[in-house]
C-alpha cells in the first residue's frame, strides 16, 4: 500500500493551505476568505456577493478525539454569513473558508502518482452530483481533448508535484 508523505497529507485535506500552495504555484484560484477576528468577518460579510458559501477547511476534522464532518452551507445574507461561520468555528474548533458562490460546469482530474509523477490520469465533466447543492458525484464522462483538458491536466500535474504525491 503506498502513501503520500505526512506533509502532502496534509496539505492536501486542507483546502486553506492547498489553495495557498496553488496560489504561490501559480494555479489560478477563487477568492477565498478565512477572518480570525469579528472585525474581519463583519467586514467580508457586508463585503462579499451574496448568494456565498461557508464551509470547513477539511472534510473531516478531529477534535478531542472525534471526527466531525462538516458540509458547505449556502448563505444568502450577512446575518446568515456570520451564523453559519460562528456555528462552524464552534463545532469545529477552527475558522471555516468563505467563498462566493460559483455556479456553472463542474470538472475534474484523477490521476495515480509516485513522488509527484503521474501514472495515469483522466479528466471528467461531472453531469450529476448526489445533491443539487454539490458533494458527490454520481455521473461524469471523460473530457475530450482540447484547451480546457490541457489547462486543467497541466494545473493538476503542477500542484501534484509540488506535493510529491504518492498514490490516487
Amino acid at each position: 500500500f503506498v502513501l503520500p508523505p505526512d506533509r502532502a497529507i496534509e496539505i492536501a485535506f486542507d483546502k486553506a493551505i492547498t489553495q495557498s500552495l496553488a496560489r504561490v504555484s501559480g494555479i489560478p484560484t477563487m477568492p477565498t476568505h478565512m477572518p480570525t477576528r469579528d472585525e474581519e468577518l463583519y467586514r467580508v460579510a457586508a463585503s462579499i456577493p451574496y448568494p456565498a458559501v461557508v464551509k470547513p477547511r477539511k472534510s473531516v476534522t478531529y477534535r478531542d478525539g472525534v471526527g466531525y464532518f462538516g458540509s458547505a452551507q449556502f448563505v444568502h445574507t450577512s446575518e446568515e454569513l456570520v451564523a453559519a461561520y460562528r456555528g462552524l468555528l464552534q463545532k469545529l474548533g477552527e475558522a471555516p473558508l468563505i467563498q462566493e458562490r460559483v455556479v456553472g460546469e463542474e470538472y475534474g482530474v484523477e490521476m495515480i502518482a509516485r513522488q509527484g509523477n503521474p501514472h495515469a490520469l483522466v479528466t471528467h465533466h461531472r453531469i450529476r452530483s448526489l445533491s443539487p447543492s454539490g458533494g458527490a458525484s454520481v455521473l461524469k464522462e471523460t473530457l475530450t481533448p482540447g484547451h480546457l483538458r490541457e489547462t486543467m491536466e497541466t494545473y493538476a500535474r503542477k500542484i501534484v508535484l509540488d506535493l510529491e504525491w504518492t498514490g490516487p
